[in-house]
């Protein structure tokens, strides 16, 4: 027994404490009998239970030397053999990031129940000549199953008006509420239609704020340049000026007969064998023709006015009447005597001058150049046989009507003898 208690001491393994057993019981079946047997048997189970209990709780004994297993050997795979062309490593992937998880939905608030009567409070806002302005049509409450109806009032009439503000042209075209929907007056609204868009507190107290906006085409100034072109002078040159003004929504400008004759400095004139008379008429580049100018920046049809809508440009030409000039060329002839002469209306360019009236004054030729055997008697037109005496006049009349003209007069000598 005392060998059994040193082996619980040493701590031995189970296997050397079974053999050690099995050992001890040989060695007492040899030399016992068998109620010695029977009692060696029971002593041996009280022996092994508190071995093997020792062993469930005890931690596992370290290794002796002898016990420890030899390692085995490593094996070294040798390293490939690098071939002629290395095939590069593919790149890493990277891993997809990780999605954020998501929130989770906020409970949504129970909506708030409509109960009992709507307080509905009306505003309108519209554009007038000093700009934007609000008044309001008034409270009113909307019991379940009735209505509120906002009639035109004089208010509403003032919106409706078209104004100018800042030079820009406001034209009413409407009204709209606060999301942009069209509305018009009278303007009903159901319980229901307010219930729907009402504010509810948490008393259940429902009101609506009504906010209706006027609604317009802007037109904004424009400025018109008026380019008066081709204004002839004298000496057959032009000239050309120009005028600029802005106008806003409803304006106009306009230069009268007596201003646009003001920029005509010659009103009539002779150039390349025609008269150049202006007839106060005007012309822009469509040909339309017209004594006053008239530009209005609105909408409209009337005759004579010029309607702009934006930034505009209009050129015009004074209206000239040209007449070609009728051509004179006078002669007086004297075979006998010097008294020859010519006048002509011709410059030496050929062209004819423009002139009203041309005379000439007939003189007795024999006084500065006397002629023997011949007396002076009189200058006859042998067309037409009007004759004058010395110190007559021949009066030429300009007829635009009867073209180039040729008078030749001449002088009438009778044979005289001396005694």
């Amino acid at each position: 027994m005392s060998t059994n208690k040193s082996i619980k001491r040493k701590n031995y393994s189970l296997t050397d404490k079974v053999l050690c057993i099995a050992l001890s019981t040989s060695l007492a079946l040899a030399s016992w009998g068998t109620g010695s047997i029977t009692a060696l048997a029971e002593e041996l189970d009280d022996l092994v239970a508190p071995a093997e209990a020792i062993v469930q709780v005890q931690d596992e004994p370290e290794p002796t030397p002898e016990q420890t297993p030899a390692p085995e050997p490593v094996v070294e795979t040798p390293a490939p053999e690098p071939t002629p062309e290395s095939t590069p490593a593919p790149e890493p992937t990277p891993e997809p990031a990780a999605e954020a998880p998501l929130a989770a939905p906020a409970p949504e608030q129970p909506a708030r129940v409509v109960t009992g009567k709507i307080a509905v409070t009306a505003t309108i806002s519209y554009m007038t000549a000093s700009g934007m302005v609000t008044k309001s049509l008034g409270s009113k409450s909307i019991a379940e199953g009735g209505s509120a109806t906002y009639a035109a009032t004089s208010v509403v009439t003032t919106g409706q008006r078209n104004c100018t503000y800042n030079k820009a042209g406001y034209v009413f075209t409407g009204w709209q509420d606060a999301n942009g929907n069209a509305v018009s007056f009278p303007l009903t609204l159901t319980y229901d239609q307010a219930a729907a868009m009402a504010d509810v507190s948490d008393s259940g107290k429902a009101t609506v704020a009504l906010d209706l906006t006027a609604t317009y085409d802007v037109h904004e100034p424009v400025t018109v340049t008026v380019n008066f072109n081709d204004v002839m002078q004298a000496d057959g040159t032009t000239r050309s000026f120009t005028e600029s003004n802005t106008l806003g929504w409803g304006s106009g400008w306009s230069f009268t007969q007596k201003k646009l004759d003001n920029k005509v400095t010659c009103r009539s004139f002779t150039h390349m064998g025609y008269t150049y008379t202006y007839t106060g008429q005007w012309v822009d580049a469509d040909g339309n023709v017209f004594s006053g100018l008239s530009i209005s920046h609105s909408n409209g049809s009337k005759a004579g006015t010029i309607y702009v809508s934006q930034d505009t440009t209009i050129d015009v030409y004074p209206v000239y009447e040209a007449t070609k000039v009728a051509g004179l060329d006078y002669r007086y002839i004297d075979n006998v005597s010097t008294g020859s002469g010519s006048w002509s209306n011709a410059g030496t360019d050929g062209h004819r001058s423009d002139f009203s009236t041309m005379s000439h004054t007939f003189s007795d030729p024999s006084v500065k150049t006397p002629v023997e055997h011949y007396r002076f008697v009189e200058w006859c037109n042998l067309e037409t046989g009007d004759t004058y005496a010395a110190g007559e006049s021949f009066t030429y009349v300009v007829d635009a009507t009867a073209g180039d003209q040729t008078v030749t007069i001449h002088a009438m000598w009778q044979p005289s003898v001396t005694v």
